[in-house]
């Protein structure tokens, strides 16, 4: 399911509001996957400043207290190059 720009919105705000993704999962019927999609800004590009904007209007007082950055993974995947002859392969 592809989640809409007011949506994404939306998503914005709980993330500013701290809300649990478990929560946000079971409100949109969505895989967490989309929701850091939106927090990368791989989908619906200009909606954190859009929404940001938004929040600063809504909720003054926690808009001083967060950040509006988008989220940046710090998990990052390491494949394995194969020409490498100081890497042994699992099974060699």
């Amino acid at each position: 399911m592809s989640l809409t720009r007011k949506q994404a919105l939306e998503i914005w705000h709980a993330r500013w509001l701290r809300v649990p993704i478990k929560s946000l999962v079971s409100q949109y019927s969505a895989d967490p996957r989309r929701f850091y999609e939106i927090w990368e800004e791989q989908v619906h590009p200009g909606s954190r400043l859009e929404a940001f904007a938004e929040f600063q209007v809504k909720y003054p007082s926690t808009a001083k207290n967060i950040s509006p950055d988008p989220h940046v993974p710090t998990r990052h995947v390491v494949t394995r190059d194969e020409s490498d002859p100081n890497q042994p392969g699992l099974f060699d």
